[in-house]
């Protein structure tokens, strides 16, 4: 655990270092532990590119003979909900993904999403509350510099 101001330090030499990928930083109350799962005072921050949705994905050849354009949904109520579409490259076997879990990040240039890779760890798309923390984190888009400066602004007052 390390104090909120080493941030940026952290970020710069340790990360890097890292034996494993990091895609971001938690933050917890300075008297609170780390528990996994849904905890209200916990902050997650990741690079915007780095935000991601879990998401079933089905063929949609009604609008593509070639099986490259599929649908994603994720769940409320049981439910399967429509949240976009994803147009697969053409080295891509679309078929193996049909029916089944993958990760897209969002493309503000394509506003769209982009395969960032298959799930084949997961059997269920992300839920509708969970969809709608990462569709405000990638509204927000706060870049790495961005959270510096907040870091900086708060951690002077005190």
């Amino acid at each position: 655990m390390y104090e909120l101001h080493k941030t940026e330090q952290i970020y710069e030499k340790n990360i890097p270092n890292l034996k494993h990928e990091s895609d971001g930083f938690i933050f917890t109350p300075v008297n609170y532990g780390y528990y996994p799962g849904r905890f209200e005072l916990l902050l997650k921050w990741k690079p915007p590119e780095l935000n991601t949705a879990d998401f079933l994905f089905r063929i949609d050849y009604s609008k593509d003979q070639s099986g490259k354009t599929g649908k994603l949904y994720i769940l409320s109520n049981n439910q399967e909900i429509p949240k976009g579409e994803l147009f697969l490259d053409s080295s891509i076997d679309s078929k193996l993904f049909d029916g089944k879990i993958v990760e897209c990040s969002w493309n503000p240039n394509a506003n769209s999403w982009k395969l960032f890779r298959y799930r084949p760890d997961k059997d269920l798309p992300n839920g509708l509350s969970t969809f709608q923390r990462i569709e405000k984190s990638i509204r927000d888009w706060i870049t790495i510099n961005q959270l510096f400066d907040y870091i900086a602004k708060i951690t002077n007052l005190k």
